[in-house]
């Protein structure tokens, strides 16, 4: 099976944030970078923990140290907070951190799923899913855990968030069609809307550029997972990696320039960058076991 089909890719994506404008060549050295950090979530220490890196891929971190797994870290719009999942209560909760890994607290508790959390641009609520209530769904929550709404309610699963730049939307993937979709909707859970209408393979992990005008996705309908890109209204899908590994967790630079990714092309999966349009791919992690979940 593969690692994009397990359930810890349902609990988790890496977060890309802050790349340089200047990171635009595959010449470029760590001195042309300008302190900006990708948080992932590696295997590496023998569980599943967040780190930190350079958005060179140097300086690589770890931020949580815990025996059980914590995937899927998000920052904060400042970029003082890391939100994550963790199975440290024999379940999955979204919990919060500093950058440092100080400070940790517990969102959600349940006997559930909470996970794959999203914040929103203004940094007061975060997005999540949960089968609290049966198949996956999307809650919303303040960042302080309370206030905690369910947004979508059909019997199939909704997953995997991510906030419109402006806070107005929400884009996620959703099974209710038969097949795995990219819809999208209000920030109040309104008008959700299919706009990846690609009947007959499964489109999921949605991420929305900083200017608002497109959406990457990863995509299985070419016979394994690719990234892609398509306009938010879901017009003009292209595919932006092509090779026979499987790619997915698609991340956008603050400045639309770059996409982080994970890919299985060098035997485990490891974190690269590209350009929005699919070239320049470079592999960012080196490590023995799977490096995952970029932002």
């Amino acid at each position: 099976m593969s690692l994009l089909s397990k359930p810890i890719f349902v609990v988790s994506a890496v977060v890309l944030f802050l790349f340089a404008s200047c990171l635009t060549a595959c010449g470029e050295t760590s001195s042309e970078l300008i302190s900006q950090r990708i948080a992932f979530t590696s295997i590496r220490d023998g569980d599943f923990e967040v780190y930190v890196m350079e958005a060179d891929g140097s300086k690589q971190a770890r931020v949580t140290n815990n025996r059980d797994n914590e995937a899927r870290p998000a920052w904060s719009p400042a970029g003082s907070r890391i939100a994550f999942a963790s199975s440290r209560n024999q379940n999955w909760d979204v919990y919060i951190t500093n950058a440092d890994g100080t400070e940790e607290s517990r969102l959600t508790q349940n006997s559930t799923y909470d996970e794959f959390p999203a914040w929103s641009p203004d940094g007061t609520k975060i997005v999540f899913q949960s089968d609290r209530d049966g198949p996956y769904q999307i809650y919303l929550m303040n960042t302080d855990g309370s206030g905690q709404t369910r947004l979508t309610n059909v019997q199939a699963n909704d997953r995997t968030p991510s906030w419109s730049p402006d806070g107005s939307k929400i884009v996620f993937a959703s099974e209710r069609d038969g097949d795995r979709e990219i819809y999208v909707m209000n920030a109040d859970g309104s008008g959700q809307t299919n706009i990846s209408d690609s009947p007959g393979s499964g489109e999921w992990f949605p991420a929305w550029s900083p200017d608002s005008t497109k959406i990457a996705f990863i995509s299985d309908r070419d016979g394994n997972w690719e990234v892609y890109v398509m306009d938010a209204d879901g017009s003009a899908q292209t595919k932006l990696t092509d090779n026979p590994a499987d790619d997915g967790c698609p991340a956008w630079s603050p400045d639309g320039l770059k996409i982080a990714f994970i890919s299985d092309r060098d035997g485990d999966f490891e974190i690269y960058i590209m350009n929005a349009d699919g070239s320049g791919q470079i592999r960012l992690t080196r490590s023995q076991g799977d490096d995952v979940f970029p932002a």
